[in-house]
């Protein structure tokens, strides 16, 4: 991987939720949008596009595990203003829809109780 994909990785954490990413990221590193996304592409093997979004469910990932924000709030923390593409996104990386996945978590950090019986011998 090259120094300027691994800085674009770098710069896609530093600024994911902002919109036109993309060619934000081309004028910073002083390349065409065209250029910046086909040598990411080869270089990565997905596209920018498919990188961000991934990266973006990721954090609302943490965010859904580690906050009490809802669906809304976290569609636009990570840059997405329509909460349903990114409860679409969301379910087409997770094979789950956000409540789903919290409710998930939510069951895997509070497991139920099991009480065991004492037996009493005769």
């Amino acid at each position: 991987i090259s120094e300027t994909t691994a800085s674009m990785m770098s710069y896609i954490e530093a600024h994911y939720a902002e919109k036109k990413l993309l060619q934000d990221a081309a004028t910073e590193f002083n390349y065409s949008v065209a250029y910046l996304s086909d040598k990411f592409s080869c270089e990565v093997g997905v596209t920018f596009r498919e990188y961000l979004q991934s990266y973006r469910i990721e954090v609302a990932k943490q965010l859904f595990n580690k906050s009490t924000m809802n669906v809304s709030e976290v569609s636009a923390a990570v840059g997405y203003t329509d909460c349903k593409y990114f409860t679409l996104l969301f379910k087409r990386f997770t094979n789950m829809t956000p409540r789903e996945y919290r409710e998930k978590t939510l069951c895997l950090s509070h497991p139920p109780k099991i009480y065991e019986q004492k037996r009493v011998r005769p």
